[in-house]
This record gives structure tokens, C-alpha cells and sequence, in this order.
């Protein structure tokens, strides 16, 4: 999605850009940071977490905590949607 997005931005002639991304949008902006850090001149990310450093600490607690991430260990009786 991120090479999607800069082909597209050159396309339309942005050679350069600003971008911001919410939730799902600012891991594939994270990605086009990475990836094309010549063309990204600034980027604000909202509402995301560092996955990298989430799925390498996560454990029980958290994921009962984050009961929309992690529906399957929610206790018995807990409202299906």
C-alpha cells in the first residue's frame, strides 16, 4: 500500500510530500517512511502503537485489557459485538 501510495503521488507530480496516517494508515505510512525516507518530508502518525515493541512484550494481562484486539481470551460471558 505504501509503494501504491508514492506512485501515485508521482503521478500526480509530488515528487515530495507531507502525509499523515490514523490507526491502519499510519502503519503503511511507517512503512513508506522507511521505505522512501527521500520523499516523506513529514508524516504525523495517529493513534498507533510501536507493533514491533507491542508484539514482543505482549502478554496476558494486556490482551485482556485490549479485549478489541484480543477477542478470543476475553472470560465467559463477555458480549459478542
Amino acid at each position: 500500500m505504501a509503494q501504491d501510495q508514492v506512485e501515485v503521488m508521482a503521478s500526480l507530480g509530488f515528487e515530495h510530500f507531507s502525509a499523515a496516517g490514523h490507526d491502519r494508515g499510519a502503519r503503511v505510512l511507517h512503512r513508506m517512511c522507511l521505505d522512501h525516507p527521500a520523499r516523506v518530508e513529514r508524516a504525523a502518525f495517529l493513534d498507533i502503537l510501536p507493533q514491533h515493541h507491542l508484539l514482543n512484550n505482549v502478554n496476558k494481562s494486556f490482551a485482556t485489557f485490549s479485549w478489541h484486539w484480543f477477542f478470543m481470551i476475553q472470560p465467559y460471558d463477555f458480549p459478542s459485538a
